[in-house]
C-alpha cells in the first residue's frame, strides 16, 4: 500500500511517497514544490494551484493521502489514566481536558496516542483540535484535488522518523502512582528532542526513552531571521530569504571578525533571542510536566541550515545540539529503505512529510492520530451522527413539505379553473370585437384577425411617416440654387452634372467641374445639405468619355424628414 504524506509549509510543499509492508517501509519518491516568498502574492492560492497540478498528474489513484493540522492549532497534554483500554481513554478525554484546553469542548475533536502502559494504567498524549483547523485542512485538500484519508498533527507525525511506528505501545509490568499529583511525581528520566525549525514555526518533539512524551510549538522560524536581515542590510525581503538560505551564519567567537561578519552574526543572533527564551522555558516545563531531563537536541528543517547554528545553540542553552540525520538512522535500523535518489537538502526539510506518510502505515495496535472523525468522518458513521443531530429538524421539514405539496395541488386546481373561465370570457369578447361567426369563431380565426389588423396598423403608421418626407425634387431645387452655375455659359468654366440619384436618404451626384474654384465650391455646398460626417468622395462611373473638366463623385446621407 502506498501512502502520501503532504506537508504544506509556509515556503514550500513537501510530499513523500512511502510504500509499506509489515515492519518495513520504502521511501519511493520525494517532492518539494517551492512557494513564492514574495509577500505581495497570494500564497494560499498558489499552494492550491500546485497541489491540484500535482494530484492531477499523480498516477496512483489508490494511494492514501495524509495531511496535518499545524502544531500551533492543537493542544497536547501528557495524561495518566487508570486504565489501558483505548476506547475508554477516548471517551474520557473531553472530561479530562475540559479545564486545560483553550477550546470549546463541543467544537473540538479529541484523539490520543498511548505511549506507555503499566499494570494499573497508561500514559497518553492527549490531543484536542478545534473544528476550524480540521475544516481548513479538509478544505485545502479538497481544493488541491485529493481527499485526505487521515488528518494528523505535525509534531506527532514528525515523531515517526525516530519512533517504532509499527509496534504496540511500550508495556511496563510495574505499577505507577495515580491521581492528580501523578504527573509531578514521575521520576525524572533522560530525554532527547527533535528541534524542527521551519519558515514561521519551530516544533519541539520530546522523547523519553524510546517514546514521545511531549510536543511543543514555538512561533519562531526562518521568517524572523529574514526580517532581521532585511532590516540590517537594507535589502528586499525576497533577497533576504536567499541570503538566509545560502550565506547566513552565526559566530562562535566574534574576535577578529570583519564588520560585515559581525553585522550578519548580530542580525541572526538577535532575531533568535525569542527562540532561546522559549526553549529555556520549554525545557523547564518538560522537567515537571513530562519528567524529561533533556540531554540533547537534534536540528532539522529549512532554517536549521544556518551555519554554526547547532554549536551556537549549544552555547546558549547549555544542552548538546546537533544536526538530525534521521534517514541514515532509519536505513541503519532497517525501518526504512530508499528507492529514490537521495538529497540531503530535500531530506532536511521533508521530515514531516515522511512522518505523515509513515502515519498512514500505522497498525491498529498503535493507530494513527486521525482528526477526521465525528462530523468529519469518511465512513457512513457521519450519516448516523447527522441524523441523531438533525432528526427533529428533518421531521419538521418533511411535515412542512407535505403541507406545501397539498397547498400546491389545491392552488393549481383553483388556478386552472380560473384560467379556463378567463379563456372563455376573452374568447367571447374577441369574437364580438372581430365579428366572427360560425366556424370562423375559433382561436385561429381570432389570431388571423389580430394579425390582419396589426399589419394594417403598421401600414398606416408607415404611410403617415412617408407623408412627412421632403420630396426629392425639393432637394434638386435646393441644389440647383446653391451649386455654382456659370451664367451666361462660358467655354472652359462651369459645371456639368451627369448623374443625380436620390433614393430614400441616400444622394449620389457625379459630374465634371471646369474651373479651379468650381469643384471646391461644389463640395462646400453639398456639405451644407448632407448629414454631418456622412459625405464621401467616390470614383464616378457614369461620365461621358472625353468630356472636359475635373471629374467628381459624392455620396451622402440627407435628411428627408423636416
Amino acid at each position: 500500500m502506498k501512502s502520501l504524506g503532504v506537508d504544506i509549509g509556509s515556503s514550500s510543499i513537501k510530499i513523500a511517497e512511502v510504500e509499506g509492508s509489515g515492519r518495513t517501509a520504502s521511501l519511493t519518491q520525494l517532492w518539494e514544490l517551492p512557494l513564492s516568498t514574495d509577500p505581495t502574492r497570494d500564497q494560499a492560492l498558489e499552494a492550491i494551484e500546485k497541489l491540484r497540478a500535482f494530484s492531477t498528474q499523480y498516477p496512483n489513484k489508490d494511494a492514501r493521502w495524509i495531511v496535518a493540522v499545524p502544531q500551533n492549532s492543537v493542544s497536547t497534554r501528557l495524561k495518566r489514566f487508570p486504565f489501558v483500554d483505548r476506547l475508554k481513554i477516548l471517551k474520557s478525554l473531553p472530561f479530562e481536558l475540559e479545564e486545560e484546553i483553550p477550546f470549546d469542548a463541543d467544537e473540538t475533536i479529541f484523539d490520543a496516542r498511548v505511549v506507555e502502559t503499566f499494570s494499573n494504567g497508561s500514559d497518553v498524549i492527549a490531543i484536542a483540535c478545534p473544528f476550524e483547523a480540521v475544516e481548513k485542512a479538509l478544505s485545502r485538500a479538497k481544493d488541491g484535488g485529493f481527499e485526505a484519508s487521515i488528518i494528523s498533527v505535525e509534531g506527532l507525525a514528525l515523531s515517526n522518523v525516530l519512533d517504532s511506528w509499527w509496534a504496540a505501545p511500550v508495556a511496563t509490568a510495574e505499577a505507577v502512582q495515580l491521581g492528580d499529583d501523578a504527573p509531578r511525581s514521575r521520576d525524572l528520566r533522560e530525554a532527547h528532542a527533535i528541534l524542527q525549525i521551519g519558515h514561521t514555526r519551530t516544533n519541539v518533539v520530546v522523547y523519553r526513552g524510546s517514546h514521545v512524551v511531549a510536543v511543543r510549538s514555538i512561533q519562531w522560524g526562518g521568517h524572523d531571521v529574514a526580517l532581521a536581515l532585511e532590516a540590517t542590510f537594507k535589502i528586499p525581503y525576497v533577497e533576504a530569504i536567499k541570503v538566509l538560505q545560502t550565506k547566513s551564519f552565526v559566530l562562535l567567537n566574534v574576535s577578529g571578525a570583519s564588520r560585515d561578519q559581525l553585522a550578519m552574526h548580530k542580525a541572526v543572533a538577535d532575531s533568535a533571542i525569542p527562540l532561546i527564551r522559549e526553549l529555556r522555558l520549554t525545557l523547564l516545563d518538560l522537567r515537571s510536566s513530562a519528567g524529561a531531563d533533556l540531554k540533547d537536541l537534534r536540528l532539522t528543517g529549512g532554517a536549521s541550515q544556518i551555519q554554526n547554528l547547532a554549536p551556537w545553540l549549544t552555547q546558549a542553552l547549555e544542552v548538546s545540539v546537533n544536526s538530525l540525520d534521521y534517514v541514515t538512522t532509519l536505513i541503519a535500523s532497517g525501518k526504512l529503505s530508499i528507492r529514490t535518489q537521495r538529497s540531503p537538502e530535500a531530506e532536511n526539510v521533508a521530515a514531516t512529510a515522511i512522518g505523515l506518510a509513515l502515519e498512514g502505515l500505522r497498525k491498529p495496535r498503535n493507530p494513527a492520530i486521525n482528526l477526521r472523525k465525528n462530523l468529519f468522518t469518511k465512513s457512513n458513521e457521519s450519516v448516523r451522527i447527522f441524523w441523531d443531530t438533525w432528526k427533529t429538524t428533518a421531521q419538521i421539514a418533511v411535515s412542512i413539505f407535505v403541507v406545501f405539496c397539498v397547498f400546491s395541488i389545491v392552488r393549481e386546481s383553483m388556478s386552472l379553473t380560473l384560467a379556463e373561465r378567463s379563456d372563455d370570457t376573452l374568447m367571447q369578447a374577441a369574437k364580438t370585437a372581430a365579428g366572427l361567426k360560425g366556424t370562423q369563431a375559433t382561436a385561429s380565426g381570432v389570431s388571423r384577425y389580430i394579425q390582419t389588423e396589426s399589419r394594417a396598423i403598421k401600414s398606416r403608421e408607415t404611410l403617415a411617416q412617408l407623408e412627412s418626407y421632403v420630396p426629392a425634387l425639393e432637394f434638386v431645387l435646393k441644389m440647383s440654387e446653391r451649386l455654382p452655375v456659370q451664367l451666361p455659359p462660358r467655354s472652359g468654366r462651369g459645371l456639368d452634372v451627369d448623374r443625380l440619384s436620390i433614393e430614400n436618404d441616400d444622394l449620389t451626384i457625379e459630374g465634371r467641374a471646369q474651373g479651379a474654384d468650381i469643384l471646391a465650391s461644389v463640395e462646400k455646398e453639398l456639405q451644407s445639405i448632407a448629414r454631418p460626417g456622412s459625405m464621401k468622395k467616390v470614383t464616378p462611373t457614369s461620365l461621358r468619355p472625353g468630356a472636359p473638366g475635373t471629374r467628381f463623385g459624392f455620396v451622402m446621407k440627407i435628411d428627408r424628414k423636416p
